[in-house]
């Protein structure tokens, strides 16, 4: 590996250190735990296929984990959640449909 390729790689592993430090802080204690707690919950019914909070938000099992959130303050959890790996799973923001947010959730490379 040339120096330049070593130095290109080395930028690289920072820059992706840094960024996941960054996404880390836009989630408290309590966001994380019901993370914890309703991405497996959604995974097992949807496994990594696309769905709307709309959809999920009154299964039992959702409603069971995710506690008083409203389907409002859900959507904006995932928000910031979106790229952000907890406990082995990682929601990702796939696309758009009649104006509202497609999710998916899957499990962490590596």
């Amino acid at each position: 590996m040339t120096d330049d390729a070593s130095g290109l790689l080395a930028l690289a592993r920072r820059v992706d250190a840094l960024e996941r430090r960054d996404l880390a802080r836009r989630l408290s204690r309590r966001d994380r735990d019901v993370l914890a707690r309703l991405l497996p919950a959604i995974g097992g019914l949807c496994g990594s296929a696309p769905w709307l909070v709309r959809e999920m938000f009154d299964d039992p099992g959702v409603r069971l984990v995710r506690g008083d959130l409203s389907a409002k303050a859900l959507g904006k959890l995932l928000a910031r959640a979106a790229g952000l790996a907890v406990d082995g799973l990682v929601i990702e923001r796939v696309g758009v449909e009649d104006g509202a947010i497609l999710w998916a959730v899957g499990a962490v490379a590596g």
